[in-house]
Protein backbone atom coordinates (compact mmCIF):
# COMPACT_ATOMS: atom_id res chain seq x y z
CA UNK A 1 0.00 0.00 0.00
CA UNK A 2 2.82 2.37 0.96
CA UNK A 3 4.56 1.65 -2.35
CA UNK A 4 1.42 2.57 -4.30
CA UNK A 5 1.05 5.83 -2.36
CA UNK A 6 4.72 6.64 -2.90
CA UNK A 7 4.37 5.88 -6.62
CA UNK A 8 1.32 8.18 -6.88
CA UNK A 9 3.21 11.02 -5.18
CA UNK A 10 6.20 10.49 -7.46
CA UNK A 11 3.96 10.67 -10.54
CA UNK A 12 2.27 13.82 -9.23
CA UNK A 13 5.66 15.36 -8.50
CA UNK A 14 6.85 14.66 -12.06
CA UNK A 15 3.64 16.12 -13.50
CA UNK A 16 4.04 19.27 -11.39
CA UNK A 17 7.65 19.65 -12.55
CA UNK A 18 6.64 19.18 -16.20
CA UNK A 19 3.86 21.74 -15.80
CA UNK A 20 6.23 24.21 -14.17
CA UNK A 21 8.80 23.69 -16.92
CA UNK A 22 6.22 24.26 -19.65
CA UNK A 23 4.75 27.41 -18.07
CA UNK A 24 8.02 29.00 -16.99
CA UNK A 25 10.46 27.91 -19.69
CA UNK A 26 8.95 26.39 -22.82
CA UNK A 27 5.79 28.51 -23.19
CA UNK A 28 7.55 31.91 -22.91
CA UNK A 29 10.14 30.83 -25.48
CA UNK A 30 7.45 29.71 -27.90
CA UNK A 31 5.53 32.94 -27.37
CA UNK A 32 8.58 34.94 -28.40
CA UNK A 33 8.00 33.74 -31.97
CA UNK A 34 4.28 34.59 -31.83
CA UNK A 35 2.89 37.94 -32.88
CA UNK A 36 -0.52 39.48 -32.26
CA UNK A 37 -2.02 37.73 -35.32
CA UNK A 38 -0.51 34.28 -34.80
CA UNK A 39 -2.96 32.81 -32.29
CA UNK A 40 -5.81 30.57 -33.39
CA UNK A 41 -9.32 31.96 -33.04
CA UNK A 42 -11.16 31.34 -29.77
CA UNK A 43 -14.50 30.35 -31.21
CA UNK A 44 -16.26 30.56 -27.84
CA UNK A 45 -15.54 34.30 -27.69
CA UNK A 46 -17.06 35.04 -31.10
CA UNK A 47 -19.93 37.56 -31.23
CA UNK A 48 -19.79 39.09 -34.70
CA UNK A 49 -17.59 39.74 -37.71
CA UNK A 50 -17.17 42.73 -40.02
CA UNK A 51 -15.53 41.95 -43.34
CA UNK A 52 -13.77 44.87 -45.04
CA UNK A 53 -12.77 45.21 -48.69
CA UNK A 54 -11.08 48.41 -49.87
CA UNK A 55 -10.93 49.31 -53.59
CA UNK A 56 -11.06 45.58 -54.44
CA UNK A 57 -7.51 45.35 -53.08
CA UNK A 58 -7.13 44.90 -49.34
CA UNK A 59 -9.53 42.28 -47.96
CA UNK A 60 -9.72 41.32 -44.28
CA UNK A 61 -12.18 40.96 -41.39
CA UNK A 62 -12.47 42.30 -37.84
CA UNK A 63 -13.79 39.72 -35.34
CA UNK A 64 -15.68 40.95 -32.28
CA UNK A 65 -15.99 39.37 -28.82
CA UNK A 66 -18.45 39.93 -25.98
CA UNK A 67 -16.25 42.69 -24.51
CA UNK A 68 -16.81 44.78 -27.62
CA UNK A 69 -13.17 44.22 -28.57
CA UNK A 70 -11.67 43.25 -31.90
CA UNK A 71 -9.98 40.12 -30.63
CA UNK A 72 -9.03 38.49 -33.95
CA UNK A 73 -8.33 39.31 -37.59
CA UNK A 74 -8.91 37.24 -40.71
CA UNK A 75 -6.63 37.95 -43.69
CA UNK A 76 -8.45 37.27 -46.94
CA UNK A 77 -5.87 38.24 -49.56
CA UNK A 78 -2.14 38.83 -49.76
CA UNK A 79 -2.42 42.64 -49.59
CA UNK A 80 -3.96 42.32 -46.13
CA UNK A 81 -0.56 41.15 -44.88
CA UNK A 82 0.28 44.79 -44.13
CA UNK A 83 -1.94 44.39 -41.04
CA UNK A 84 -0.31 41.15 -39.89
CA UNK A 85 1.18 41.19 -36.36
CA UNK A 86 0.62 44.93 -35.94
CA UNK A 87 -1.04 44.64 -32.50
CA UNK A 88 -4.47 45.53 -33.84
CA UNK A 89 -6.11 42.66 -31.98
CA UNK A 90 -7.45 42.83 -28.41
CA UNK A 91 -8.39 46.48 -28.64
CA UNK A 92 -11.67 48.38 -28.67
CA UNK A 93 -13.45 48.66 -32.01
CA UNK A 94 -12.41 52.29 -32.46
CA UNK A 95 -8.78 51.73 -31.49
CA UNK A 96 -8.52 48.66 -33.74
CA UNK A 97 -10.07 50.46 -36.73
CA UNK A 98 -7.95 53.57 -36.15
CA UNK A 99 -4.75 51.54 -36.04
CA UNK A 100 -5.63 49.40 -39.06
CA UNK A 101 -6.69 52.40 -41.16
CA UNK A 102 -3.58 54.35 -40.15
CA UNK A 103 -1.40 51.49 -41.44
CA UNK A 104 -3.44 51.22 -44.64
CA UNK A 105 -3.07 54.95 -45.26
CA UNK A 106 0.69 54.76 -44.74
CA UNK A 107 0.91 51.85 -47.19
CA UNK A 108 -1.22 53.76 -49.75
CA UNK A 109 -4.11 51.31 -49.57
CA UNK A 110 -6.59 53.83 -48.16
CA UNK A 111 -7.49 57.37 -49.29
CA UNK A 112 -10.48 59.69 -49.04
CA UNK A 113 -11.56 58.40 -52.46
CA UNK A 114 -11.48 54.76 -51.43
CA UNK A 115 -14.53 52.59 -52.01
CA UNK A 116 -15.21 50.52 -48.89
CA UNK A 117 -17.45 47.46 -48.78
CA UNK A 118 -18.37 46.21 -45.30
CA UNK A 119 -20.07 42.84 -44.84
CA UNK A 120 -21.72 42.22 -41.48
CA UNK A 121 -22.32 38.72 -40.13
CA UNK A 122 -24.79 39.81 -37.47
CA UNK A 123 -26.35 42.90 -35.92
CA UNK A 124 -24.44 42.98 -32.63
CA UNK A 125 -22.48 46.26 -32.35
CA UNK A 126 -22.77 46.80 -36.10
CA UNK A 127 -24.34 50.27 -35.72
CA UNK A 128 -21.41 51.39 -33.54
CA UNK A 129 -18.89 49.89 -35.96
CA UNK A 130 -20.50 51.61 -38.94
CA UNK A 131 -20.45 54.93 -37.09
CA UNK A 132 -16.69 54.53 -36.57
CA UNK A 133 -16.19 53.93 -40.30
CA UNK A 134 -18.33 56.93 -41.24
CA UNK A 135 -16.34 59.19 -38.92
CA UNK A 136 -13.55 59.04 -41.52
CA UNK A 137 -15.77 61.03 -43.93
CA UNK A 138 -14.92 59.08 -47.07
CA UNK A 139 -16.05 60.76 -50.28
CA UNK A 140 -17.77 57.60 -51.53
CA UNK A 141 -20.63 56.06 -49.54
CA UNK A 142 -19.82 52.87 -47.65
CA UNK A 143 -21.36 49.83 -49.36
CA UNK A 144 -23.13 47.57 -46.87
CA UNK A 145 -23.66 43.84 -47.36
CA UNK A 146 -25.32 41.32 -45.06
CA UNK A 147 -24.20 37.70 -44.80
CA UNK A 148 -23.84 34.79 -42.37
CA UNK A 149 -21.15 32.29 -41.41
CA UNK A 150 -22.69 29.44 -43.43
CA UNK A 151 -22.17 31.47 -46.60
CA UNK A 152 -18.41 31.33 -45.95
CA UNK A 153 -18.41 27.61 -46.72
CA UNK A 154 -19.61 28.31 -50.25
CA UNK A 155 -17.69 31.51 -50.90
CA UNK A 156 -14.32 30.18 -49.73
CA UNK A 157 -14.86 26.44 -50.26
CA UNK A 158 -14.30 25.55 -46.62
CA UNK A 159 -16.06 22.86 -44.60
CA UNK A 160 -18.12 23.22 -41.44
CA UNK A 161 -21.65 22.68 -40.21
CA UNK A 162 -21.52 24.70 -36.99
CA UNK A 163 -20.35 28.24 -36.25
CA UNK A 164 -17.33 26.92 -34.34
CA UNK A 165 -16.18 24.54 -37.08
CA UNK A 166 -16.68 27.18 -39.78
CA UNK A 167 -14.69 29.74 -37.81
CA UNK A 168 -11.85 27.28 -37.19
CA UNK A 169 -11.63 26.34 -40.86
CA UNK A 170 -11.91 29.97 -41.94
CA UNK A 171 -9.03 30.75 -39.58
CA UNK A 172 -6.92 28.04 -41.24
CA UNK A 173 -7.82 29.52 -44.64
CA UNK A 174 -6.63 32.94 -43.42
CA UNK A 175 -3.42 31.56 -41.95
CA UNK A 176 -2.65 29.73 -45.20
CA UNK A 177 -2.70 33.09 -46.98
CA UNK A 178 -0.32 34.54 -44.41
CA UNK A 179 2.03 31.56 -44.38
CA UNK A 180 2.45 31.37 -48.15
CA UNK A 181 5.63 33.00 -49.39
CA UNK A 182 5.51 34.77 -52.73
CA UNK A 183 7.31 32.35 -55.03
CA UNK A 184 6.38 34.42 -58.06
CA UNK A 185 9.50 36.43 -57.27
CA UNK A 186 11.96 35.28 -59.92
CA UNK A 187 14.86 35.91 -57.54
CA UNK A 188 13.63 33.08 -55.29
CA UNK A 189 14.84 29.66 -56.42
CA UNK A 190 14.23 26.08 -55.41
CA UNK A 191 17.62 26.16 -53.72
CA UNK A 192 16.43 29.09 -51.59
CA UNK A 193 13.41 27.01 -50.52
CA UNK A 194 15.65 24.05 -49.71
CA UNK A 195 17.96 26.24 -47.61
CA UNK A 196 15.02 27.60 -45.64
CA UNK A 197 13.64 24.10 -45.07
CA UNK A 198 17.02 22.84 -43.82
CA UNK A 199 17.35 25.88 -41.59
CA UNK A 200 13.95 25.24 -40.00
CA UNK A 201 14.67 21.54 -39.56
CA UNK A 202 17.97 22.28 -37.80
CA UNK A 203 16.29 24.90 -35.64
CA UNK A 204 13.67 22.41 -34.43
CA UNK A 205 16.28 19.67 -33.94
CA UNK A 206 18.52 21.92 -31.84
CA UNK A 207 15.61 23.11 -29.72
CA UNK A 208 14.42 19.56 -28.98
CA UNK A 209 17.92 18.50 -27.97
CA UNK A 210 18.44 21.50 -25.70
CA UNK A 211 15.10 20.92 -23.95
CA UNK A 212 15.47 17.12 -23.95
CA UNK A 213 12.12 16.61 -25.67
CA UNK A 214 11.78 13.24 -27.38
CA UNK A 215 9.50 10.44 -28.53
CA UNK A 216 6.34 12.24 -29.59
CA UNK A 217 4.10 11.73 -32.60
CA UNK A 218 2.73 14.23 -35.13
CA UNK A 219 -0.39 14.84 -33.05
CA UNK A 220 1.45 15.73 -29.82
CA UNK A 221 4.23 18.11 -30.86
CA UNK A 222 5.63 20.73 -28.42
CA UNK A 223 4.68 23.53 -30.83
CA UNK A 224 3.04 23.76 -34.29
CA UNK A 225 5.58 23.94 -37.09
CA UNK A 226 3.28 26.23 -39.10
CA UNK A 227 3.76 29.01 -36.56
CA UNK A 228 7.56 29.04 -36.68
CA UNK A 229 9.01 31.90 -38.74
CA UNK A 230 12.13 31.04 -40.68
CA UNK A 231 13.41 34.41 -41.82
CA UNK A 232 14.44 37.31 -39.60
CA UNK A 233 11.56 39.45 -40.86
CA UNK A 234 9.10 36.73 -39.75
CA UNK A 235 7.39 36.70 -43.14
CA UNK A 236 8.04 33.13 -44.27
CA UNK A 237 6.23 30.17 -42.70
CA UNK A 238 5.76 26.53 -43.71
CA UNK A 239 2.39 25.47 -45.10
CA UNK A 240 -0.28 23.65 -43.10
CA UNK A 241 0.75 20.37 -44.76
CA UNK A 242 4.09 20.46 -42.94
CA UNK A 243 4.67 18.21 -39.92
CA UNK A 244 7.35 16.69 -37.69
CA UNK A 245 7.82 14.06 -34.98
CA UNK A 246 10.68 12.59 -32.92
CA UNK A 247 11.44 8.93 -32.49
CA UNK A 248 14.44 7.21 -30.88
CA UNK A 249 16.54 10.37 -31.08
CA UNK A 250 15.74 11.05 -34.75
CA UNK A 251 13.69 13.96 -36.05
CA UNK A 252 11.40 13.18 -38.99
CA UNK A 253 9.73 16.02 -40.84
CA UNK A 254 8.04 17.19 -44.00
CA UNK A 255 8.47 20.92 -44.68
CA UNK A 256 6.57 22.57 -47.49
CA UNK A 257 6.20 26.07 -48.91
CA UNK A 258 3.35 26.93 -51.25
CA UNK A 259 2.48 29.96 -53.36
CA UNK A 260 1.09 30.93 -56.76
CA UNK A 261 0.59 27.36 -57.90
CA UNK A 262 4.12 26.26 -56.93
CA UNK A 263 4.85 23.69 -54.23
CA UNK A 264 8.29 23.11 -52.74
CA UNK A 265 8.37 20.15 -50.36
CA UNK A 266 11.26 18.50 -48.52
CA UNK A 267 11.25 15.24 -46.59
CA UNK A 268 13.74 14.79 -43.72
CA UNK A 269 14.21 11.15 -42.79
CA UNK A 270 15.97 11.45 -39.46
CA UNK A 271 18.62 14.06 -40.29
CA UNK A 272 19.27 17.10 -42.46
CA UNK A 273 21.64 14.98 -44.55
CA UNK A 274 18.94 12.37 -45.17
CA UNK A 275 16.71 14.79 -47.04
CA UNK A 276 14.89 14.32 -50.30
CA UNK A 277 12.73 16.60 -52.41
CA UNK A 278 9.03 15.90 -52.45
CA UNK A 279 6.64 14.29 -50.00
CA UNK A 280 7.68 11.60 -47.55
Amino acid sequence: MEKKIRLIFEILFVLVLCGYYFLKVLLPEIRETYGSSDSFIRTGSYQNMFEIEIDSKVHFAFVLNSKQQIYHLFFLNSDAKVLYNKNIENQSMKDAVDKAFSILKTENYLTKDSRIVVTRYGEKSYAEFLEILRSYSFLNPIVEVESNLMNLTKKYAISGDTDSSILRNFDLYSKEIISNFDFSDSSFSEMDAENLAVRLYQKIYQYLKEKELSDFDREHVPFPIQMLPIDEEKRIFPSNRSWYYEEDGFLFSYIEFQKAGHTYGFCFQGSSEAMKKGEC
